[in-house]
């Protein structure tokens, strides 16, 4: 059976937070930061792909990327990106997994490791709770999914400041399936839609941590489309947290951040995995362990006028304050 850990939850929603601790997992390996799976998503929820050629396409990617990272094939190395094989994993010998040979013993080996759970590959994507369930029932797949859930309001204005909902309508760096049907050569700079939150985070080198700066939306304004389409995201995540909560694979960001060794005791309770200490204190710290108050918004009059400024209608502005307080006594 192909081992994986799925790490789920829309754009922003904190998943970034558990990749330093994941990271010190003893046989975990690094997630891999590729759209594709995404892609496919995409396209199944557009229309354009049926259940089973999405399980199918997933399946076959799951398992020939995992196999590309057994041979070291696939391997974040730039030591500058937020998590680096050098920076997250220095223990790794890189010589020795790429000179690992595509032979059909070394594929045995790499079987053999999944079946036993010797192997954990990780990937960041959108797993369909239907999609999921026909993996649980056709597939030797075990997904292990985990949804990371964050407060209604962060991802409403997370997606305002890194401009979300425009950069996957347009071709931005982002490169979204959304964007395919303007792909014409004469304006590809004028689909060109920018993050405004570029300098939202700066590294703290003495200390090997990321310091978070709260986004100014003084001269910021969204439209219908945009109030929209926010309105479908949180009610989409919210929609999903209850299926993954129900399962007992779903954890909260602002828990996870304000107290790690709870979310830890999680992870090695649910996965009977062990962790490197020397490793999970550089990840702990990495992640920048927080207090509830600078990771969740608990002031509802600064949500309230914050989303006035913005130009939120009426029902909008009452609709995220309500789903932003239900948040906060659930937490």
């Amino acid at each position: 059976m192909l081992n994986i850990f799925s790490l789920l939850g829309p754009s922003r929603c904190g998943k970034g937070a558990i990749i330093p601790l994941i990271a010190s997992v003893k046989n975990f390996e690094l997630p891999f930061n590729t759209p594709d799976l995404d892609w496919y998503v995409d396209a199944y929820n557009y229309g354009d792909l049926t259940s089973d050629a999405l399980c199918r396409l997933s399946a076959n990617y799951l398992l020939c990327y995992s196999w590309y990272g057994h041979l070291g094939r696939h391997i974040n190395l730039r030591p500058n990106d937020y998590y680096s094989q050098q920076k997250m994993m220095p223990h790794i010998n890189l010589s020795a997994k790429h000179n690992k040979e595509d032979k059909d013993y070394e594929f045995e080996n790499f079987a053999n490791a999944n079946d036993s759970k010797e192997i954990w590959n990780i990937f960041q994507w959108d797993l369909p709770t239907d999609i999921y369930e026909k993996f649980q029932k056709s597939f030797p797949i075990n997904t292990n999914p985990l949804y990371c859930y964050r407060s209604p309001y962060y991802l409403f204005t997370s997606w305002i400041s890194s401009n979300r909902v425009k950069r996957s309508n347009a071709l931005s760096r982002m490169f979204k399936y959304d964007s395919t049907p303007k792909l014409k050569r004469i304006d590809l700079c004028q689909q060109f839609e920018n993050a405004r939150n570029d300098n939202e985070v700066s590294f703290i080198k003495k200390l090997g941590t990321y310091k978070y700066h709260e986004f100014k939306f003084d001269e910021v304004t969204i439209d219908l489309n945009e109030e929209a389409r926010l309105l479908k995201l949180i009610k989409e995540n919210k929609i999903n947290a209850s299926y993954w909560s129900k399962k007992d694979m779903l954890y909260r960001f602002e828990h996870i951040v304000t107290n790690p060794e709870k979310f830890i005791d999680y992870l090695i309770n649910r996965l009977n995995i062990e962790f490197d200490e020397k490793l999970l204190k550089e990840g702990i710290i990495l992640m920048d362990i927080r207090p509830l108050d600078k990771v969740i918004e608990l002031d509802i009059k600064k949500v309230e006028d914050t989303l006035t400024n913005l130009g939120c209608s009426e029902d909008v502005k009452e609709f995220v304050i309500k789903e932003q307080i239900d948040y906060i006594n659930d937490l």
